[in-house]
């Protein structure tokens, strides 16, 4: 294709397709997400037995917000890679 247009400029139907690389980059992007929501769900079931008592309460909490913040670096790291970055 001769056209010197930007990608997202060229309609969906008309653009060139995609090659391995592109391919080996969702493979790795999907692993990642799986095993990053693994992890972080494992780890909230693993803290789990600290919400039966009281004097272990403050440590739950301390968990489940250090879990939230792993998913949102794990959301931010995702767009990270998966929107287009050039300058």
């Amino acid at each position: 294709m001769s056209d010197k247009r930007p990608l997202y400029a060229i309609p969906i139907a008309q653009r060139p397709p995609r090659g391995p690389r592109a391919v080996a980059r969702a493979i790795a992007y999907v692993l990642f997400l799986v095993v990053s929501l693994c992890l972080i769900n494992g780890s909230q079931f693993l803290c789990l037995p600290l919400a039966i008592l009281p004097a272990t309460r403050g440590l739950y909490d301390n968990c489940i917000r250090k879990t939230k913040a792993a998913f949102a670096l794990v959301l931010v790291s995702i767009h990270g890679t998966a929107s287009d970055q050039q300058f």
